[in-house]
């Protein structure tokens, strides 16, 4: 399969079914599973708004976090049911990724899991994405090497589609279990991933110093997902504090790191469409065929401003209906920066 870069991927998911009454009684995939039009409607204004990839629902669809929230259902067939969910959100109009995420199972000494169990763990959720028909896998917030290692394998032991990794990391370039991810980067790009990158941690502008750190040693396009800024607590509720100019403004800065492939966050319609014009914007910068935005002659503050008044007229137009453009195909050839 030929992926066409930049890429845009959907936003924020959990925080999104909470608004739609989840509440963390039972795991997301149960909840969702109980309630399809809940994903669904997420999904298709993910779609509506630009999306060009969406995550199927199964964060925490592995053999092992199955169990332990007391799904008794076959892994492969529980995850073929919620990946079939996303692929009646994109009807046709985006790519599905299947999502893997972290066990919680750690290796000796600091565990008892072997790495043939995380394997397998990975194996049955990774069979039942591909029997659904996914276009590709995004093995996310990952915190251990051991983890991503063993995903990635157990993906492979079932097909050869592109296969992306993000890990979270502190303001040191570190997961919480003190993995660093340039060494990850450099074990996982080596085991053959097609794309490597980082999702939540904090903010776009903690997480730029890593992604032009990384981009000294990648060979393949970079990812960032972040989170809208770290949240604070008001009237009992999460709310985040970066909002989408702030976020669209690091987008060149972002490119120019390397990052090719672009995950936002909630609300579903602001987010997705300053990123996707601030990605305009940053191409206009970057790529010789869209300098005709250069040859304008506008002062520079118009110029500069352009993807907000364009960012708000398709908020003010936008509807379920309705298609944001997209970033056509700009092929990436790996070996070349």
């Amino acid at each position: 399969m030929e992926l066409h870069f930049p890429l845009i991927l959907d936003g924020a998911t959990g925080t999104e079914l909470q608004k739609r009454g989840y509440t963390g009684d039972v795991s997301a995939e149960q909840w969702v599973l109980a309630h399809p039009d809940s994903i669904l409607s997420i999904q298709r204004d993910y779609v509506a708004a630009g999306s060009q990839v969406l995550y199927t629902p199964t964060f925490g669809g592995n053999a092992v976090k199955l169990a332990e929230h007391g799904v008794t259902e076959d892994t492969a067939a529980y995850n073929r049911r919620l990946a079939d969910l996303s692929r009646q959100a994109a009807d046709g109009k985006a790519l599905l990724a299947g999502d893997l995420s972290p066990t919680g199972l750690f290796l000796t000494p600091l565990g008892s899991a072997s790495f043939d169990q995380l394997v397998d763990a990975y194996a049955q959720q990774a069979a039942g994405l591909e029997a659904a028909g996914v276009d590709l896998y995004v093995i996310e917030t990952m915190m251990t090497l051991s983890d991503a290692r063993a995903a990635v394998l157990a993906v492979r032991s079932v097909s050869a589609k592109p296969i992306f990794v993000t890990f979270t990391c502190d303001q040191n370039g570190r997961s919480i279990s003190g993995t660093d991810i340039t060494a990850a980067l450099l074990v996982l790009q080596g085991m053959g991933i097609d794309a490597f990158g980082l999702n939540c941690s904090a903010g776009p502008d903690q997480m730029l110093p890593q992604l032009r750190h990384l981009r000294e040693y990648a060979r393949i396009p970079l990812i960032a997902k972040p989170n809208a800024g770290m949240p604070t607590i008001v009237n009992g509720k999460a709310v985040y504090d970066c909002t989408p100019e702030q976020f669209t403004a690091l987008v060149p800065d972002m490119l120019a790191s390397g990052v090719m492939i672009f995950g936002g966050w909630s609300p579903v319609k602001i987010a997705l469409a300053a990123i996707l014009f601030g990605f305009f914007r940053a191409l206009g910068n970057v790529y010789s065929g869209f300098d005709f935005l250069l040859k304008l002659n506008m002062p520079s503050v118009v110029y500069n401003m352009l993807p907000y008044f364009v960012s708000l007229i398709v908020l003010a137009f936008t509807s379920k209906k309705s298609r944001a453009p997209k970033a056509e195909g700009i092929p990436y050839d790996k070996g070349q920066r």
